[in-house]
């Protein structure tokens, strides 16, 4: 049963809780304007007769000032009284030399701009009064006639302070903008202030005053606040009404868009058993499904290492690098948090899906993606039996191509011989006794070879049987590589090779290895290098210690070895492609007998162009076994020639 309310869940409380704000508000500003007029009146009352006072006070200090001999002491405001000459008072500036002038052609009083003098902490207004002799009415009389100024020192601040600074608010004299008294907080310049201007000696001061206003009290801010916590309260209320409606409404899409998701996963799991053809589409769909930012597919190897399949997205961070160190999936999974699901079969895991939602995945997504991931084990473990088995199936195919092959050449190489021993020994038999010394020679010679390529034919398919079978086993020990090279082409070369076989070894070459195994090693390496090299070629044999190493090298100086040969040629059964290794006889043994045996004596075998042409085969052996010294090298003399 679904508890569903309606889309007017969150809208109506939603509207009530913007209606009571809006009349919390609204009482709280008139409740603050009423206040506010309430203080305009109250301090204009005081101010008004006190800036009549100030504009009063100010007046009759002037007047005092006209009149002869008038002292400091007798005009209120007026710091000190001097009399000048004619020339004046010189302050070192022309705003003050020229209300001088004024006043001595005017003849009225003048007042200079604020000035600031050393002893006064306010700033002061000089007035200038001039005095004439008798008869002077017009400007050039008055200058002939200036017998002197009387200039007095005006502190508009000591009369503001005695009228303005009683009547409150904001209070500020200035002239020009210099300011001559200030009391009170600094003066907001808005709707609230009141302004007048009042004429002094010329000059025209401002006062400037505003109301200071008190708070709008208690009982609005209370009824602001009551009113503000109900408009929360019933906006909370309908948020927890509309998340209830929320809530139910995705859980119910969610259970629908998981029946979708099983039924739409399941065809794309089994629409194939390649997982490269498999996984695109699966995590894809997977991945819009459940708002995955990424995901990655691994499968377990044969090995017990995780394997990565196909990644889509983002890369995950967090991926294990073995099965071990998988956790239990948790109920949830966060936005961005990694979740790693191992992928089962049978109770078995086959590998683990590794992802990272984009949105949060509550208690009933994960369990579906848990589900999800069980159908993906199955296509998983699916895929990879699948897989072995094509595998299984592709090596039975090429052990059989391999077999029919190998059958054919063998055939054809014991063929080739015994036809020629058999052809010759008929021919001797038949004709023995007529046949010349020279030719006979020619056909034993003939039957030796042949009987020699039977003979190695034959040892090479015996060492090919011990590959790989743990009953063939090697005695190593200290040895002279290059004596037992030297002793190896002594045995195996005959008077009349059509190749020169020349060694070199600066000293002596120490190996830790099995003599057998070292002469079935030269003596393929150096059949394979006759076998490619023209007639009355050179095939050197050069043995060097490198550190820890016996190094031996076989280069021949025929077509070589392409490069794309390099990495199969000691494959068994392989022949190569080329013209050279189609024409030339043999069973692809003897270079994978050298690269077995030699393993075996814990070295390694490799192939590389020659510097004359031709390829290079290069031997390296241990020096000695492991945790004990090698053999002291001592020089050793070259061994070259043709044997």
């Amino acid at each position: 049963m679904e508890f569903r309310l309606g889309p007017r869940a969150l809208v109506v409380p939603a509207v009530a809780a913007a209606l009571v704000a809006a009349a919390s508000v609204g009482g709280f500003f008139l409740s603050r304007d009423d206040g506010r007029d309430h203080d305009t009146k109250r301090f204009l009352h005081a101010y008004a007769p006190a800036q009549l006072d100030f504009a009063d006070a100010v007046n009759a200090t002037l007047q005092r000032l006209t009149h002869p001999s008038v002292s400091a002491s007798a005009a209120t405001g007026v710091d000190s009284v001097s009399d000048v000459g004619p020339e004046g008072l010189s302050t070192g500036g022309t705003t003050t030399e020229t209300v001088f002038a004024l006043a001595r052609d005017t003849g009225a009083m003048r007042a200079t701009a604020p000035v600031t003098m050393p002893d006064h902490h306010d700033r002061v207004t000089l007035i200038v009064i001039p005095h004439y002799r008798d008869g002077a009415a017009t400007t050039a009389q008055r200058r002939s006639s200036l017998t002197g100024y009387t200039v007095a020192v005006l502190v508009p601040a000591d009369l503001a302070r005695q009228h303005l600074a009683t009547s409150g608010g904001s209070i500020v004299v200035s002239d020009g903008g210099a300011t001559l008294f200030r009391a009170g907080p600094p003066l907001r310049n808005d709707g609230n202030v009141v302004r007048a201007r009042l004429d002094v000696g010329g000059r025209s001061w401002l006062l400037a005053a505003r109301p200071q206003f008190a708070g709008p009290g208690g009982a609005p801010a209370a009824v602001l606040v009551v009113g503000l916590v109900l408009a929360l309260g019933l906006l909370l209320t309908g948020r927890a009404l509309h998340d209830v409606e929320s809530s139910a409404t995705q859980r119910a899409q969610d259970r629908e868009d998981d029946l979708r998701t099983v039924a739409g996963l399941s065809p794309l799991l089994q629409q194939s058993l390649e997982l490269a053809e498999v996984l695109p589409a699966a995590t894809s769909f997977l991945a819009d499904r459940f708002g995955l930012v990424g995901i990655a597919v691994c499968y377990i190897d044969d090995s017990g290492g995780l394997v990565q399949a196909f990644s889509l997205g983002q890369r995950v961070p967090g991926l294990p690098d073995e099965t071990g160190a998988l956790r239990p999936a948790p109920r949830e999974v966060r936005a961005g948090q990694p979740l790693t699901v191992p992928l089962l079969r049978g109770g078995r895991a086959v590998g683990i899906l590794h992802a990272m939602p984009g949105r949060d995945l509550g208690p009933e997504r994960t369990r579906t993606l848990l589900a999800v991931a069980d159908m993906f084990g199955t296509a998983v473990a699916n895929a990879r039996q699948y897989e072995r088995e094509q595998l299984a199936l592709r090596r039975l195919q090429e052990l059989d191509r391999m077999k029919t092959e190998f059958l054919g050449t063998v055939s054809h190489e014991l063929r080739t011989p015994i036809a020629a021993i058999v052809g010759f020994s008929g021919l001797l038999d038949a004709g023995l006794e007529q046949m010349p010394i020279e030719e006979q020679r020619d056909f034993l010679a003939r039957l030796m070879r042949n009987a020699a390529s039977l003979s190695s034919l034959v040892q090479d398919l015996l060492d090919f049987s011990r590959l790989g079978r743990p009953s063939f086993e090697l005695h190593p020990e200290e040895l002279d590589l290059g004596d037992l090279t030297a002793r190896i082409i002594r045995q195996t070369a005959t008077p009349d090779e059509e190749h020169r076989y020349v060694v070199d070894a600066a000293r002596t070459v120490w190996a830790f290895a099995d003599a057998d195994a070292v002469e079935r090693v030269v003596t393929n390496l150096l059949s394979n290098a006759a076998k490619f090299s023209p007639p009355q070629s050179v095939i050197s044999i050069t043995l060097s210690q490198q550190g820890e190493a016996a190094v031996l090298m076989v280069d021949d100086t025929g077509p070589g070895v392409a490069e794309g040969d390099r990495d199969h040629v000691f494959e068994r059964f392989y022949r190569g492609a080329s013209a050279a290794a189609v024409s030339t006889r043999g069973a692809g043994i003897g270079l994978a007998v050298v690269k077995d045996v030699v393993e075996r004596m814990g070295g390694s075998v490799s192939v590389e162009p020659a510097p004359g042409g031709g390829a290079r085969f290069v031997v390296m052996l241990p020096t000695r076994p492991a945790g004990t010294a090698s053999p002291s090298s001592s020089s050793a003399a070259t061994k070259g020639g043709t044997p």
